[in-house]
C-alpha cells in the first residue's frame, strides 16, 4: 500500500471575523493559486491515488477538490472522513485505512463529488485500493506519520500547507507490517516540480 498524505492549503485566518465556525474557513484565492500550482508537481510525480480520503473541512475539501480535478480522479470521487479531524487521534485514521481497505472489493459507498453533494455511480471494475491520498490537518497528519512508522514514534515532520508525504507499507516473510517514508515534498519543492510541465 502506498499513502499520500497532504495538508491543506492556505485558508482563511481563524480569527477572521467573516467566519464564526472553525469548519466555514475556506481556502484564500492566494491558497486556491498555491494549491493549484504545487498539485501541478503531483501530475508530474504520475501520482495515481485510488481513493481520495478528507477531513470534512471545508479548506480540506476545497484542497482535495482541486486534487481531484487536476488528477482527473475517476469521477472526481472524494470520500470524507473525520478520522482525518485535526484533534483526532492518529490510531482512528489508522483503523479508518485498515476498514477502508477491507471493504475495498465490496460494493462501494456513496461518494462526495466535487460541488455536488449528489452520490455518483460507483466506478465499475474497481475491486482493489492500494494507494490512498489524504487531505488533512496539523497536527493530526504528523501524528499519523509518526504513529505508522513506529507506535513509539516521536512526531518528526511539521507539514507546509500543501506539502505531502508519501509512506508505503511492506509485509516481511513473517507477514509482519511496516512503513517507510519515501519522500516529503515542501509545497516549494512541488511548485517547482509543477512549473517545470511542458
Amino acid at each position: 500500500m502506498r499513502l499520500y498524505l497532504m495538508r491543506h492549503g492556505i485558508a482563511a485566518e481563524p480569527d477572521d471575523p467573516r467566519y464564526t465556525k472553525d469548519d466555514e474557513r475556506p481556502l484564500t484565492p492566494r491558497g486556491m493559486r498555491r494549491t493549484l500550482r504545487a498539485v501541478r508537481g503531483l501530475v508530474l510525480l504520475d501520482i495515481e491515488p485510488d481513493l481520495i480520503l478528507t477531513s470534512p473541512l471545508l479548506r480540506a475539501r476545497q484542497t482535495a477538490e482541486i486534487v481531484a480535478r487536476a488528477l482527473q480522479f475517476p469521477d472526481g470521487r472524494i470520500e470524507l472522513t473525520k478520522s482525518l479531524l485535526p484533534e483526532k487521534r492518529p490510531k482512528e485514521f489508522v483503523e479508518q485505512l485498515k476498514t477502508r481497505e477491507a471493504q475495498a472489493k465490496e460494493p462501494a459507498t456513496p461518494s462526495v463529488r466535487p460541488g455536488d453533494a449528489s452520490s455518483p455511480a460507483p466506478e465499475p471494475g474497481k475491486t482493489s485500493v492500494s494507494h490512498f491520498l489524504c487531505v488533512g490537518h496539523a497536527p493530526n497528519l504528523d501524528l499519523v506519520i509518526a504513529a505508522l512508522i513506529s507506535p513509539d514514534q516521536r512526531p518528526f515532520t511539521a507539514l507546509q500547507k500543501c506539502a505531502v508525504a508519501c509512506l508505503e507499507r511492506s509485509t516481511d516473510e513473517e507477514n509482519r507490517e511496516s512503513w517507510e517514508l519515501l519522500w516529503l515534498l515542501s509545497p516549494r519543492q512541488l511548485r517547482k516540480i509543477g512549473s517545470n510541465e511542458d
